[in-house]
């Protein structure tokens, strides 16, 4: 693969680094994991709405990419479709700040809802046709003996942003009223994601562009299970991958269940995406180093761990104070799988294939998420417990395919990986 010059690889590294701080600090102010959880209940939806924020994002932002990774496929410019389709993604958040302001207050709780995962859903989809052609211009413009250490640079300043920006939205909680309180925040998160667009239209993208032959798209889609039919160690990484993102879902319910059970305010959501953020900075460097000197796979094994670990430690945790070392290793876990699971995806495919690759593992992982909404069914019947039980047990089963079913692609031979 060709490469840019050593200044121009730089150059293009440090604002890749900030347009990955940017977008994770803006969405910090719209958290999935603590913020849109209590704005849900205080729109009156239940556990299942709950629980539908991850499906809703998970669905939305991955299956369509199987039809946007034609188009990222054969596009004559890399940087020119990522700065259409990234824009596309961004406005959502304006979107919703304005309409929260001016209407959610004096609507009904299924018109709000109904509002809110609408326009939720529309960034997802709309990021959803973004990502291959991003992805694809990040890898080409990286070498890969630093992809690692540059995901995990996005990381760490994101989440130095985003303690910010969690002490920000206690304030903001605190000091307006509802809905008032979420308008502020969700335009915070636009204003925040268009700072990381400025960086992209930033990049230089000099090196040559290699395209695989322009088929049809149907014949494009009938060629992809040709790709998990000669990939063994993809079709185990997915696996190890669905295992997570069923055990994560059980994140979901975490502020919303903490602030219930040790009578919180509201404005702890921001407390806890302070402790993930600072868990990010911690685990992300870490991660970002490993993964360069060993590879990736060790990554996403602890990523099952942790994801295992934190459903353990909100099942069982009896203070409050406990209770965030949950927050902590869930965001470590995500951490994990940032830096090291579309640069493994990367690694086993061929460059003029890579956007199918990426567009093909996350629309076949994505669907696992739905267990979102049976696990907020559970909760409403059952409570916490059997959920957190059960996300312990697929993170532990993730952690273990991911060690003893997939071999690392750097110390494979070809035809294994």
């Amino acid at each position: 693969m060709a490469e840019a010059a050593p200044k121009t690889v730089r150059r293009n590294a440090a604002l890749n680094v900030a347009d990955g701080a940017l977008f994770t600090f803006g969405l910090s102010f719209a958290s999935a994991a603590t913020v849109l959880p209590v704005f849900v209940e205080r729109l009156g939806g239940g556990a299942v709405a709950v629980g539908a924020i991850p499906v809703v994002w998970a669905v939305g932002m991955n299956v369509p990419q199987v039809f946007a990774a034609h188009r990222a496929q054969h596009a004559e410019s890399r940087k020119r479709l990522v700065l259409v389709t990234a824009l596309a993604q961004r406005l959502p958040w304006l979107l919703l700040a304005v309409g929260t302001a001016w209407w959610l207050g004096n609507a009904t709780p299924a018109a709000g809802l109904t509002f809110f995962f609408a326009v939720y859903g529309l960034a997802a989809v709309a990021g959803a046709v973004a990502v291959p052609a991003w992805f694809d211009l990040v890898t080409a413009l990286t070498p890969v003996g630093i992809r690692g250490r540059l995901f995990a640079a996005r990381a760490v300043t994101g989440a130095v942003l985003s303690i910010v920006a969690g002490v920000v939205s206690v304030v903001v909680l605190e000091a307006f009223v509802y809905p008032t309180n979420f308008a502020v925040l969700f335009g915070l998160a636009f204003a925040g994601v268009m700072g990381s667009y400025a960086m992209l239209a930033l990049l230089r993208d000099d090196v040559p562009v290699r395209r695989a032959r322009r088929i049809e798209p149907a014949l494009f889609l009938r060629r992809l299970p040709r790709l998990l039919r000669r990939q063994p160690a993809l079709r185990g990484l997915l696996v190890a991958d669905a295992l997570v993102v069923v055990g994560g879902v059980a994140g979901a319910f975490f502020a919303v269940d903490a602030i219930a059970r040790f009578g919180l305010p509201i404005s702890a959501a921001g407390q806890f995406t302070a402790v993930m953020a600072a868990a990010t900075v911690v685990a992300s460097p870490l991660a970002g180093v490993a993964a360069d000197r060993r590879g990736h796979r060790g990554n996403l094994a602890l990523a099952g761990w942790a994801t295992a670990a934190a459903a353990l430690v909100a099942w069982l945790a009896p203070t409050a104070g406990v209770y965030l070392v949950a927050f902590a290793l869930s965001a470590a876990a995500l951490a994990l799988r940032t830096v090291s699971r579309l640069p493994l995806i990367a690694e086993l495919a061929p460059e003029a294939d890579r956007p199918s690759y990426v567009a093909l593992s996350n629309a076949l992982t994505a669907p696992f998420a739905a267990v979102g909404v049976a696990a907020g069914w559970a909760v409403e019947r059952y409570g916490t417990d059997a959920v957190f039980a059960g996300a312990t047990a697929a993170g532990a089963a993730s952690a273990y395919w991911m060690t003893t079913r997939v071999r690392e692609p750097r110390h494979s031979a070809p035809g294994l990986r």
